[in-house]
């Protein structure tokens, strides 16, 4: 059983998690202000008309439909299922099941059908796309937008044309012909020419101009053109349209309506880039409207990335916005527009995939991010996080929704074998989705980029334990990348407000599945990093000040602070975590007993342990953990304090920690 040590009576005791501790501080501010960033790559625009071009060029092909002839290729493909959002309702329809006119083994575009086989031969082959269009439905679910995107991609992989017809034939019905798009008749349905938000507007480009670069090579030349004018034109001079967003909707302009700024740019960004130059729209200035995509994309990101924008929502919300389509555009973005928000400050969200998951006997798991345990279901060895999306990771546990298959593309060449690694050693080398699931384009990045070989377990030691942005106050820091035991600290100072001006603060820290939030009316809303140490090992000790017009409750004076994460030892403890500075008083903790008992029940042996006291007469709170022994003594030394071996004292304002 886990053994709980009462620290002190007034903050709820946490747990220890053996399988691994995540321990969100989320306080107050790390790439300076002035890097050359984004980086600018030499660009390889594709020739107007040139397809596929986003994700894989033309020469690429051989090679991709090679490894998809391979068994783990074969793998990969199988797994991808035009996904309907609905868990358990998926469809797998096999190139085989559509037929083609008798004596045509090599069939030609659809537009020559009429000469190849007479008007019977094309009036035969659009009777047997449409029966397979109309066929879409398995248990239920309808036809959806993003079939025509799985269509393509199968023949990207494949070579099979019979892909690249169906691919047509769906996205006639949709656009021209108005067929809805919807789980089940009457539910989430979504028209063409009738966005409801921009984020119908985003799903309707992203899945248009996706399906069109990966197969337009083989549609009749009138729907190619029709389809480019559309896309590159949509909505017109509407509210909802890509100019309206070219020019720039502003924060908190109702359209938004909870939709993700980083979601609209992107697959705005993506369908410009699959038509651009193209029959039907190469008079159109769409070089100038994605550098004007560009300029809002670096501004979004100056200003959300590493903070707690798009992460704070937690790990189903925020998959959805960065996963989506921001992450795809910027991996296109960089070979076609020379343009590179993924080196350097970019890397940093793509690195979070790689620090925040920690190994459990039953898959990955991201503690910080919910307040809910594991909960295992009735009759079954299987578990699942409530608030997740199995149709985008069957296992439920897996690296999905792009972590793996986008993140392996986006990070820079020399840190793909880290998340490699952490794929391999959190989701198995091979997980049940192979991170495609629906999504077509995710399954071609997985064909190119998969690993050929077993990730060596040395890849990862190289790579560095801490990643952090001190001018947004946002810091990660990992003790190893070993297994389910390893320690993450997640600190947030709240230095840059979010993108809808709300500032973040220190209001809560999250262990395991427990949180504790902080608030008041003293409490520091926003703080800067004024010094960063690292420490040996792996730790680093984070100073701050409050920004101008934050507010204390250390009654005005010492308003600055320190925090001090510890992964040697020397405390008796795996993790220690002192923090001296302006804090507020709890205000309201949740899911406390639910992580009792979760780690009650699987974890052996373990400890931890709140501490308040005070350092150099400043009041200090501490979180200690441990995997086995007892737990440290803790006593005043003078001004200090005595910890196991290590004394930790303050140096003026700041925490030092010394054997």
């Amino acid at each position: 059983m886990i053994r709980i040590v009462d620290g002190s009576s007034w903050w709820p005791t946490p747990a220890w998690t053996g399988r691994g501790l995540i321990l969100a501080l989320s306080v107050a501010s790390m790439l300076s202000a002035g890097e050359d960033w984004p980086v600018r790559t030499p660009k390889l625009p594709p020739a107007a008309g040139d397809h596929p071009r986003l994700f894989v060029r033309r020469s690429e092909l051989a090679d991709l439909q090679a490894k998809a002839a391979t068994e783990r290729g074969k793998a990969i493909v199988a797994t991808l299922t035009p996904i309907s959002r609905d868990p358990g309702r998926t469809l797998k329809i096999s190139a085989s099941d559509i037929e083609v006119p008798p004596g045509l083994v090599d069939p030609p575009k659809p537009s020559a059908m009429a000469q190849a086989g007479g008007e019977a031969g094309e009036e035969l082959e659009r009777e047997a796309l449409d029966t397979v269009v109309r066929a879409v439905a398995d248990d239920g679910t309808n036809f959806r937008v993003w079939h025509p995107v799985a269509w393509g991609a199968l023949f990207l992989a494949t070579g099979d044309r019979r892909w690249a017809w169906l691919a047509q034939r769906g996205v006639q019905q949709f656009v021209v012909e108005n067929k809805a798009s919807a789980i089940k008749p009457g539910v989430d349905e979504l028209h063409f020419a009738q966005p409801a938000s921009l984020g119908d507007l985003a799903q309707i480009l992203l899945a248009m101009g996706l399906a069109y670069d990966a197969s337009v090579e083989w549609w009749d030349d009138a729907l190619s053109k029709d389809l480019a004018k559309r896309l590159a034109t949509y909505g017109g001079d509407e509210p909802l349209s890509v100019q309206a967003v070219v020019r720039g909707i502003p924060a908190g302009d109702p359209r938004w309506n909870g939709t993700d700024q980083g979601t609209v740019l992107g697959a705005v960004g993506l369908a410009l880039l699959a038509v651009q130059g193209d029959v039907g729209v190469q008079h159109l200035p769409i070089g100038e409207w994605l550098d004007a995509i560009d300029k809002q994309l670096e501004a979004h990101l100056r200003l959300r990335w590493g903070d707690q924008g798009e992460w704070y929502k937690g790990i189903s919300e925020s998959l959805g916005p960065i996963g989506f389509a921001l992450v795809p555009y910027l991996i296109a973005a960089r070979d076609l527009r020379g343009v590179d928000f993924l080196t350097g400050r970019g890397a940093w969200l793509i690195r979070r995939w790689i620090f925040e998951p920690v190994a459990t006997p039953f898959g990955a798991q991201f503690p910080w991010r919910s307040q809910i345990p594991y909960k295992k279901r009735k009759h079954t060895t299987e578990y699942v996080v409530p608030g997740t999306m199995p149709s985008l990771s069957p296992n439920g546990f897996a690296l999905a929704g792009g972590m793996f298959s986008q993140g392996i593309a986006a990070l820079p060449e020399n840190e793909r074998p880290a998340l490699a690694w952490m794929w391999q050693s959190v989701s198995g080398v091979a997980a049940p989705s192979w991170d495609t699931d629906g999504f077509g384009h995710r399954m071609i990045l997985a064909l190119r980029f998969w690993p050929e070989k077993a990730a060596d377990p040395t890849s990862i030691q190289g790579f560095p334990r801490m990643v952090a942005d001190r001018q947004k106050g946002a810091f990660l820091l990992r003790d190893r990348f070993k297994d389910s035991g390893d320690a993450v600290v997640s600190i947030g100072l709240g230095s840059e407000p979010t993108v809808d001006g709300q500032s973040i603060g220190p209001q809560s820290i999250r262990i395991h599945y427990a949180t504790i939030t902080f608030d008041g009316p003293g409490m520091v809303r926003r703080a800067r990093c004024s010094a960063l140490t690292q420490r040996p090992d792996g730790g680093a000790v984070i100073d701050y000040a409050p920004l101008a017009g934050a507010t204390t409750n250390d009654g005005g004076k010492d308003a600055s602070g320190s925090i001090a994460v510890d992964f040697g030892g020397s405390s008796g403890a795996r993790l220690l975590v002192i923090h001296v500075g302006p804090m507020a008083g709890i205000r309201s903790y949740a899911g406390l007993r639910p992580a009792l008992e979760y780690t009650e029940e699987y974890d052996k042996g373990g400890w931890a342990m709140m501490h308040h006291g005070t350092i150099g007469g400043r009041d200090a709170w501490m979180y200690l953990a441990g995997e086995g022994g007892a737990a440290p003594t803790i006593t005043a030394a003078g001004d200090a304090l005595k910890i196991g071996s290590q004394t930790v004292r303050l140096d003026g304002q700041r925490l030092v920690l010394e054997r």
